[in-house]
């Protein structure tokens, strides 16, 4: 019987030991992207309260309203992606594939450059992992990135130049083994993953497509603030933290 107590506490001892290893490893993994972690450094509210916005967001409006039906639209993410004071749009958008009964999800980057440029950046069916939209505010690049420890990890990066959405680097490693990219991770822990217009239902997008000017004013010429931090994002799909 003692026998059996001691074993007990030994099983106890050990898990507690892989727990804290795990924790700790964690912490360690956070510490050495110190350096390069996302943060919240996304320009303020005035910066946007400007004519040249407000006549971007106005194209933004008035393309969705006439591109897509309101069943549809799916999210939209405002972003500032050369930081200059000018939102851009991502939208997301969904399309039933019928041969395979899923869903195709498209994504777009809207940019306005005294007439709204859309560009097809992702396209995939819905039984796969979306795209996260986020920004790297201090190298003025926008992210897509499909993070998950099941099929293995995806990052495309993009910059704007000229008012034209440019393709930088794309990265495709595993996320649940520690150090399998480095260059892909470090790019994750920089960006910031911002907040979005999620809709579900067709009533909802077609209420955010008929909504006053006052509005306007109040959501739609702003990036949205920090949903999730990339390195928060890392840690959490490699060690199952919730």
């Amino acid at each position: 019987m003692k026998k059996n107590m001691e074993m007990k506490m030994n099983k106890k001892m050990a898990a507690k030991q892989v727990l804290a290893a795990v924790v700790m490893t964690a912490s360690m993994t956070m510490t050495a992207f110190a350096g390069t972690s996302g943060n919240a450094s996304l320009l303020p509210k005035e910066n946007y309260q400007n004519d040249r916005n407000r006549e971007a967001v106005t194209a933004y409006m008035n393309k969705m309203r006439t591109r897509w039906s309101a069943d549809q639209l799916k999210e939209v993410h405002p972003v500032d992606i050369d930081q200059d004071g000018v939102v851009e749009y991502v939208v997301k958008t969904a399309t039933p594939d019928e041969p395979y009964i899923w869903d195709l999800i498209d994504t777009y980057v809207m940019s306005f450059n005294g007439t709204v440029q859309v560009t097809n950046i992702d396209c995939r069916m819905g039984r796969y992992e979306p795209v996260q939209i986020g920004v790297i505010p201090e190298e003025k690049k926008l992210v897509t990135a499909a993070v998950t420890a099941v099929r293995g990890s995806e990052m495309t990066e993009f910059t704007l130049e000229n008012g034209q959405l440019v393709k930088g680097n794309e990265y495709y490693w595993d996320v649940s083994t520690a150090g399998s990219d480095r260059a892909a991770e470090t790019e994750l822990c920089k960006t910031v993953f911002t907040d979005y217009v999620d809709l579900p239902e067709a009533s909802d997008a077609s209420a955010y497509l008929s909504e006053t000017a006052g509005k306007q004013e109040e959501e739609r010429l702003y990036p949205y603030g920090v949903r999730e931090l990339g390195k928060d994002v890392m840690v959490n799909v490699r060690y199952n933290i919730h």
